[in-house]
């Protein structure tokens, strides 16, 4: 052996103890001391890329990486460490290379799965991820890093249950990490577990006291359980922790305006705005501000964002590049608007066709969710009524999502269209109900006290049972439910004056029929409201404290349903005071 290598094995160790013991820059000068005198040194080479990647230096570290492979690519941690730095430098499938290098020259390493794992996360690859991950804990089962991980990919396949098991056991094998806490919060919070979901958040925080996302998702579940001061100072600790967090400005002007708090909410959404460009949840929120607020000049121009919010994005065509806000350039064009979101959407905005049938344009196709095709079957003879899913035959010139029609014709308070009806029940269908209960000739009142079980709309659902004070009163009450909660079934039985027509709902083209020959409806705030309405029907709708944003706000009447008279809770979650309200008005009723 001879004397120089001696001498740079005993200068290597000086800088492997100093490398140990935090005193990079001179570990870095003695590493670099040999490489100037053996480039080709493999241990300054592999040390010196490991010291440049711990001080962030991740391109640098790549090239020293490089030149150490490239003298011994036999090397398993190496390739594990130059795919760490690969990963920081977002190279994730030359990364994902490496790992896999190493795992042939190490097979039994669980890290290296876990790592592996964690890069085809990153890709959305989770079927792939979670391979690896059982991998890694198969090989070392007290592995919590796994199980964390492991339960994160379940999180974002929306397998709570599983997710949830899975971060209970990290917490098991590691009962100090802060995130852990956090992420089970957030799972149990998908399992309406609200509580608990707050315990693991002031756990997180207890442990980790500048944790702002804790304190953030610590707001949003506050919220959730409408305890919104609080929500508030959640998310202020949040921000106060971390004053650049747009999503915590974001959710506090959510929170805000459930407050009635809305110059607050406005400048909440503006500041998330200002932090996090296009930040499209947050430009949406302050769109439904406006409109609720009637300022429909800025709120239908800031509704567009919808379209680019991500889990929303699916519902629309890509857009028309050129000349859909001008009118002039409609004309002699094949135009097709499509239904977007709600049932009760569609037929509200439908009523701006008429308007754009009035540019020529040379045809109008009207595409619409499947469950509406049979009440739109006689909407407009020049308008083509297609099914969604079924084939396009023509050439289409522009597209237009149906609730940006308000934006094309500049929708005011004062210019709304009001041709009613503007939806006309099925004859054939409409003739059957008029004949079936005309034998009666008491007044008939249709009630709708619930919203669709598949959607999360609750709070604005009440029970059948909150009704039973108006269902006492001298009239002929007909269910225009369709589905019927096992929790109101044995309700609805009790009432001999109430009668069910769950079983004949088959299609919308049914309800228009029935809906057609009441005297009243009572809703609450779904699909059916907007129907009714839209036949020109009298209707009540019973609204939440804050509503939806087309109800606005401090008005009995609507300016979209001219025959709709809005009963609004007083108080959060008051709808006592709005039953007590409806019955009122209904003993003093003139038909």
């Amino acid at each position: 052996m001879s004397s120089q290598y001696k001498g740079f094995r005993q200068l290597l160790k000086k800088g492997f103890v100093y490398h140990q013991t935090g005193d990079l820059s001179k570990a870095e000068k003695i590493y670099t001391q040999i490489l100037n005198k053996e480039p080709k040194n493999f241990d300054a080479l592999q040390l010196k890329a490991t010291l440049l990647y711990q001080s962030k230096k991740y391109k640098e570290a790549l090239n020293f990486f490089n030149a150490a492979i490239n003298i011994n690519a036999d090397f398993a941690p190496l390739h594990k460490n130059h795919g760490n730095t690969l990963k920081k430098l977002n190279r994730l499938d030359e990364a994902l290379f490496s790992y896999k290098r190493a795992i042939q020259l190490q097979p039994d390493s669980a890290e290296l799965y876990n790592n592996i794992g964690k890069i085809y996360e990153e890709l959305k690859h989770f079927d792939d991820a979670l391979l690896n991950y059982n991998k890694a804990i198969e090989l070392k089962s007290g592995y919590a890093e796994a199980f964390f991980n492991r339960a994160t990919v379940l999180k974002e396949l929306e397998d709570f249950n599983e997710a949830l098991k899975n971060y209970d056991k990290a917490i098991e094998l590691n009962p100090d990490n802060a995130a852990s806490y956090n992420n089970r919060g957030v799972v149990l919070k998908e399992l309406k577990y609200f509580n608990e979901a707050l315990k693991n958040y002031d756990k997180a925080i207890e442990l980790k006291s500048d944790y702002f996302t804790a304190y953030s998702n610590r707001g949003i579940v506050l919220h959730d359980l409408e305890r919104f001061d609080e929500a508030i100072n959640s998310f202020n600790k949040a921000i106060q922790l971390k004053d650049d967090y747009a999503e915590a400005y974001n959710f506090r002007g959510v929170a805000l305006l459930y407050l009635a708090r809305f110059n607050e909410a406005c400048k909440s959404y503006d500041k998330a705005i200002q932090l996090k460009q296009n930040y499209i949840e947050a430009i949406l929120h302050k769109s439904f501000l406006k409109l609720l607020l009637g300022n429909y000049s800025e709120g239908w121009d800031l509704y567009e964002s919808r379209k680019y919010k991500q889990d929303l994005k699916k519902n629309y065509f890509p857009e028309s590049k050129e000349g859909w806000l001008d009118k002039d350039y409609i004309k002699g064009k094949k135009i097709l608007v499509y239904s977007e979101q709600g049932l009760g959407d569609t037929f509200q905005f439908c009523r701006y066709l008429p308007l754009l049938k009035k540019l020529k344009p040379k045809s109008i196709f009207f595409y619409l969710d499947s469950p509406l095709v049979s009440v739109f079957s006689n909407f407009d003879k020049e308008i083509t009524i297609i099914e969604k899913g079924k084939k396009i035959d023509e050439e289409i010139d522009l597209l237009y999502p149906l609730l940006s029609l308000p934006l094309l014709f500049k929708t005011r308070l004062n210019n709304i269209p009001n041709n009613f009806p503007y939806i006309i029940p099925n004859s054939v269908k409409n003739s059957y109900w008029f004949h079936k209960l005309k034998k009666n000739k008491n007044r008939k009142i249709g009630l709708v006290w619930a919203g669709s079980q598949n959607k999360n709309i609750n709070n604005r659902s009440l029970s059948l049972k909150q009704f039973s004070s108006i269902l006492k009163l001298p009239f002929e009450f007909h269910s225009i439910q369709k589905e019927i909660r096992a929790s109101d079934q044995e309700e609805l039985d009790k009432y001999k004056n109430l009668q069910q027509h769950q079983n004949d709902l088959i299609e919308f083209s049914d309800t228009a029929a029935i809906l057609n020959q009441m005297d009243l409806i009572i809703s609450v705030d779904t699909s059916v409201a907007h129907l009714a309405g839209a036949l020109a029907k009298r209707v009540w709708i019973l609204l939440n404290y804050i509503p939806d944003f087309r109800w606005m706000l401090d008005r009995e009447d609507s300016p979209w349903y001219p025959n709709a008279r809005l009963f609004r809770q007083p108080k959060i979650d008051d709808w006592n005071s709005v039953i007590k309200k409806i019955e009122k008005e209904l003993k003093n009723i003139k038909f």
